[in-house]
């Protein structure tokens, strides 16, 4: 808790990216490369081409990532072994150090969300507390969207803002959010670019 927040008696909150932040690795890249190798045994050939001619479409932009990525999600339907492998990868890749803060935080009692861009109809084979998602079909929580979800859920639940985690400069609306409600931020494993885009932003974050 910053200095500024001493005197503030509500209950804190953490909020986390899941992708590369409570996460080592990309959720959806999981998904795509599980689930095309669970078509292939599931004899379903023809659905597995359109997945790839889906990431091929998308690669050359000639539609957009949501378009892909929830057209391939619709392909792979409700495949339970596909869902144990999202939820073995989550356990098996998740970042221990993150959830030492997470921890910590669970110990003053502080709520923990996790806010993702990643579709919500996986997200809880890799987090078992709160979250927010996108919808299945879209569009993605990212960028001023996902900042103004959470802004909601932190007013909804009368909550103070102490921690934000993540890696990523999509996430730099909900950084600035953060750093206005003092909460101490972390750059998880961040990129040059990320990096650089939140110091040219001014927000002050500490490496993890």
């Amino acid at each position: 808790m910053v200095s500024g927040q001493l005197n503030d008696n509500r209950r804190g909150a953490l909020v986390a990216d899941l992708d590369g932040t409570l996460l080592m690795g990309n959720s959806l890249k999981w998904i795509l490369k599980a689930g095309l190798k669970r078509l292939l045994q599931r004899g379903r050939i023809k659905s597995f081409f359109k997945v790839l001619s889906l990431g091929g479409l998308s690669w050359f932009g000639l539609i957009s990532h949501e378009t892909m990525k929830y057209g391939a999600l619709r392909i792979f339907g409700d495949d339970r072994k596909l869902m144990e492998e999202m939820h073995r990868l989550g356990h098996e890749r998740s970042n221990v150090r993150v959830h030492r803060l997470i921890d910590d935080a669970a110990d003053r009692d502080d709520r923990i969300l996790v806010a993702t861009a990643a579709s919500e109809s996986y997200v809880e084979e890799l987090w078992a507390g709160e979250y927010l998602a996108s919808p299945f079909g879209g569009p993605d929580l990212r960028g001023e969207r996902k900042s103004e979800a959470v802004e909601r859920w932190l007013k909804a639940n009368d909550l103070r803002f102490d921690v934000f985690l993540t890696d990523h400069y999509h996430d730099l609306p909900l950084a600035r959010l953060a750093s206005r409600e003092g909460a101490h931020i972390y750059l998880v494993r961040p990129s040059k670019k990320s990096r650089a885009l939140f110091d040219k932003a001014g927000i002050k974050y500490t490496l993890l």
